[in-house]
C-alpha cells in the first residue's frame, strides 16, 4: 500500500477537442423568404475543429488501475460539468 505522500503514476490521461470539423454561426437571421436562417455577419463561411470534448488514455494500461482511472475520469468530468453550470470547478449547487 502507498501512504498519502507516495505516488504513483498509473497512466496519462489527454483531455481535447476531437478532429471533426464543424460549421460555426454567429447570428441569425430571416432570409427573402422570412425563415429564419443560421449565418455570419461577414457573409463567409467559418469552421472549427472539435465538435466534442474528449478524455481519453493511451492503451495499454495496467488493468489493477482500471477503478482508480475510471474514478479519475468521472472526477473529471464533473470537474468540467460544474465549470460550465458555475464558473469554477470547485463550485457546486449548494453554493
Amino acid at each position: 500500500l502507498l501512504s498519502r505522500s507516495e505516488e504513483e503514476n498509473i497512466c496519462e490521461l489527454f483531455c481535447e477537442m476531437d478532429t471533426e470539423i464543424v460549421q460555426t454561426f454567429d447570428t441569425l437571421m430571416p432570409n427573402k423568404d422570412g425563415v429564419i436562417e443560421k449565418s455570419n455577419r461577414s457573409g463567409k463561411d467559418s469552421f472549427v475543429t472539435g465538435r466534442y470534448f474528449v478524455i481519453k488514455r493511451p492503451v495499454p494500461f495496467d488493468l489493477a488501475s482500471n477503478s482508480a482511472l475510471k474514478q479519475m475520469i468521472k472526477d473529471m468530468t464533473l470537474a468540467i460539468n460544474k465549470y460550465y453550470a458555475f464558473g469554477s470547478c470547485f463550485s457546486d449547487d449548494a453554493t
